[in-house]
């Protein structure tokens, strides 16, 4: 599959297509498959969004809740069994 113009008229521009738009203008490409690798590449794009929305909110939680909580915990500890 071979690409003849992208985003350009400079070259034999086709005569179906605006060539404000990317697209390919060999027969052999086939519309509906070029539809299926841009959902595939969206269907991607959202996992990893979901992903990194995922981390990030491990992220919160552990530097800004959990952590703090835990070293005042082992600090009144310490504290307490010097006392003791």
């Amino acid at each position: 599959m071979a690409v003849r113009h992208l985003n350009t008229c400079s070259s034999s521009p086709c005569s179906k297509h605006s060539c404000a738009i990317r697209f390919f203008c060999d027969a052999d490409v086939n519309p509906v498959d070029v539809v299926a690798a841009e959902s595939a590449a969206s269907t991607v794009d959202e996992a990893t969004r979901r992903f990194n929305f995922w981390t990030h909110q491990i992220h919160i939680f552990f530097v800004w809740k959990f952590l703090p909580s835990a070293r005042l915990l082992l600090e009144t500890r310490r504290r307490l069994k010097s006392e003791l």
